[in-house]
Order: structure tokens, then C-alpha cells, then sequence
């Protein structure tokens, strides 16, 4: 095991079940402990009682590592997909959110070269997509639980939040909720 990246992209979809089945070490519980991340759990929350200290900085490595989590709002065709990559040289997740469903194209350029995280945004405009920029924890957090932030930004949050929020109010403890599960 090197702890660079595998130069692929795996696909794992849920509904009806997954078995995911490897070898001891190969990231089968780390991808499982990132899914309340989705959902507005912080990093620390997922690693609560594990021992570790870390997961962003382990399971996205460089730039060009990302995991993506799409999800449906309202209908199977209101479709919308995270993207997150690693702050660089931070253990801190940053966030994009995509106005539409997952693709494989938004990952990698015409040359088959991945696309790392600043060149990330403008990859996807360029195919006439609509995406966020770049949010912190907080500030995804804020948007995808439909929180109510009386800050300076909060005004654009909730404007991201009617786009993009997992549901039509407020969604109190889904974090600690998602957090507890995994």
C-alpha cells in the first residue's frame, strides 16, 4: 500500500444495497465514515471513539482527489451533486455543490488527466453546468441543513439553501444523527 491515489474513480450506488468487499486497509470503512459528511457532520464527530485524529488530509491526499455524494431533492430529476476535495494543506474539506447529477466528465480533461480542485469550478461551468463556489464546512453545513445564519453571509447562504438544501425547512441534529449511525 503506497497512500497515493488510485487514479480511478469508483462508483458505489446504494439503493437496493452495496457489499463493499477488499482487502483489510483499502478504504472500505474510511469511505463509510465519510458519508455523514454529507449530511453536516464534522469530521470530528465522525471520528468520535475511533482513535484517529485525522480523515480529510488520508482519504484525499492531493488535489485531484475527490469523493462526490449525489443526492435528489424533490423529485428523481431534482438531482444535485457534492463535491469535496481537501483544502490545501489544511486537514479541512471544501465543498461544491452542482446543480444537477453526477458525471464523470466533471473529474477529468480531455487529456484522461484528472482535474484538480481550483481548476474544479471552471471545469464544470465550461459544460454549462451551474455550481457553487467553493464552501467551507460551515458554510455547506449552513446550506445543505437549511439553517437560518444571522451573519453577513447568511443572506446568500439562504439563498443557497431554496437551491440546494436537503429539505424545505430547517433540519435540526441530521448531523449528530448521520454522525451516530456511522
Amino acid at each position: 500500500q503506497t497512500g497515493l491515489p488510485s487514479g480511478r474513480i469508483a462508483e458505489l450506488d446504494p439503493r437496493g444495497g452495496v457489499l463493499a468487499v477488499g482487502d483489510n486497509g483499502v478504504g472500505k470503512t474510511t469511505f463509510l465514515r465519510l458519508l455523514p459528511l454529507f449530511y453536516g457532520a464534522t469530521p470530528t464527530q465522525v471520528l468520535k471513539g475511533t482513535g484517529r485524529a485525522s480523515m480529510i488530509g488520508y482519504t484525499l491526499p492531493d488535489a485531484s482527489c475527490a469523493v462526490a455524494y449525489e443526492y435528489e431533492r424533490e423529485s428523481p430529476t431534482d438531482l444535485r451533486t457534492v463535491v469535496m476535495h481537501a483544502k490545501a494543506g489544511e486537514e479541512t474539506a471544501q465543498f461544491h455543490i452542482i446543480h444537477g447529477g453526477y458525471r464523470e466528465v466533471y473529474f477529468y480533461d480531455e487529456n484522461n488527466q484528472y482535474v484538480g480542485r481550483d481548476e474544479f469550478k471552471a471545469r464544470v461551468e465550461a459544460m454549462g453546468v451551474e455550481v457553487t463556489r467553493r464552501l467551507s464546512l460551515h458554510q455547506y453545513r449552513s446550506v445543505i441543513l437549511n439553517e437560518r445564519l444571522q451573519t453577513k453571509e447568511g443572506v446568500e447562504l439562504r439563498r443557497l439553501a431554496a437551491l440546494h438544501s436537503l429539505g424545505p425547512r430547517a433540519l435540526y441534529n441530521l448531523d449528530q444523527i448521520a454522525a451516530a449511525m456511522a
